[in-house]
């Protein structure tokens, strides 16, 4: 037991920068070991990132033309075994800790640790600046991370920082983004609303995560910032909830309205409306069965709720008049049905609603609305 933890570049040459990692993680005490499996990986892999596999001379490999994948190969086999051998010696060391049934050896989670999440200032869904809107804020969660058969999910719960918005949240992996999608209450124009918190995340070269969060209401209250999530540490994450615990996530045929859409109305009464044209992204809960369709132009947004088959949508605000300065107060509301097949994206979808508004610029009357695609 006092002997030194064997090499593995005396019995592999070609890994011998991998030495110090493996030594530390054998170390006889456990003062001298890696704080957790999240540290080891991340130490193997900056050293095989630092010292990669030596490029091979063409001329050198000439004679073996027939065989080009063998020095690949052998590698591959070698970091296996080596991995294999090491995970073994830390057992030895710290049998007492691993007493039960063995199971087949995990990776370790990229994403289990404590991190800080540096938000933006909000700015509008267009990219418009705002001076009233909120500044900069800076929180901390606690990130646990894993995969299964049914997709990659990572959990994280606040747990320091400035409050605001949901205290837990469950990120998918889809399609190279992590995204989680929560509701918690705020003030939209001074009312208590429901606010759909998202956030699409990319993993960065650091390790890091980083992407946009974007906050909307279905009274038409929306706003975006930038976050970046930096890892502090490796621990912390104690009291996040499991991520093989969660349910799988639920798919919604409403997903497929994204992209730009032009949006036109025929009132009753026979009254104009003005064109919009719009850009929309349709989120939703993890159970599927209700999403936030977004759409939003500089002029204006449009907050439709997906549930049971239908989009709806319901605005009390005030508003400037369409041809003049003045304020009025608009009472809007509509339905919109699912498309039979609905197609994936959307072309079109089509609904009916009523338009109330007050004077100066008043008006009362039904509309047909249609939603047409124009482009991602």
């Amino acid at each position: 037991m006092s002997a030194p933890p064997p090499s593995i570049g005396a019995h592999r040459p070609e890994l011998a920068a991998l030495d110090p990692v493996f030594a530390t993680a054998m170390a006889k005490e456990p003062a001298g070991r890696f704080d957790s499996c999240g540290e080891f990986a991340r130490q193997l892999t900056q050293r095989l990132a630092a010292h990669p596999e030596p490029a091979l001379d063409p001329t050198a490999l000439a004679p073996r033309a027939k065989s080009p994948g063998r020095r690949r190969a052998v590698l591959a086999g070698a970091l296996a075994t080596t991995a294999l051998a090491v995970a073994g010696g830390v057992t030895l060391v710290a049998g007492p800790k691993l007493a039960g049934t063995q199971r087949p050896a995990v990776p370790p989670d990229p994403f289990t640790g404590t991190y800080r999440a540096d938000l933006g200032p909000a700015i509008g869904l267009d990219d418009v600046a705002d001076p009233a809107a909120p500044p900069a804020v800076t929180r901390t969660y606690g990130l646990r991370s894993g995969c299964r058969p049914t997709g990659c999910v990572m959990t994280a719960q606040l747990i320091g920082g400035e409050p605001g918005g949901p205290s837990a949240l469950v990120f998918d992996q889809i399609d190279g983004n992590w995204v989680a999608v929560a509701l918690a209450p705020d003030r939209c124009r001074e009312t208590p609303e429901d606010f759909w918190h998202v956030f699409r995340l990319r993993v960065r070269p650091d390790g890091g995560l980083a992407g946009e969060y974007t906050m909307t209401a279905a009274d038409g209250c929306g706003a975006m910032r930038t976050v970046t999530f930096t890892r502090t540490r490796d621990g912390g994450a104690e009291g996040v909830p499991d991520p093989a615990r969660q349910p799988p996530r639920g798919v919604s045929p409403a997903q497929a309205l994204r992209g730009r859409y032009r949006i036109t109305r025929a009132t009753a009464d026979g009254t104009p409306q003005p064109e919009m044209n719009t850009k929309v992204s349709t989120d939703c809960l993890r159970t599927g069965d209700r999403c936030m369709s977004y759409f939003h132009e500089p002029s204006g947004d449009l907050p439709l709720v997906f549930e049971n088959g239908r989009w709806a949508w319901s605005i009390d605000s005030d508003i400037t008049c369409p041809r003049s300065a003045d304020t009025a107060r608009m009472k809007a509301t509509g339905q919109d049905s699912l498309p039979q097949p609905p197609g994936d994206p959307i072309a079109k979808l089509t609904g009916h609603g009523h338009l109330h508004r007050t004077p100066p610029c008043e008006i009362d009357t039904d509309f047909d609305e249609t939603f047409t695609r124009t482009g991602d």
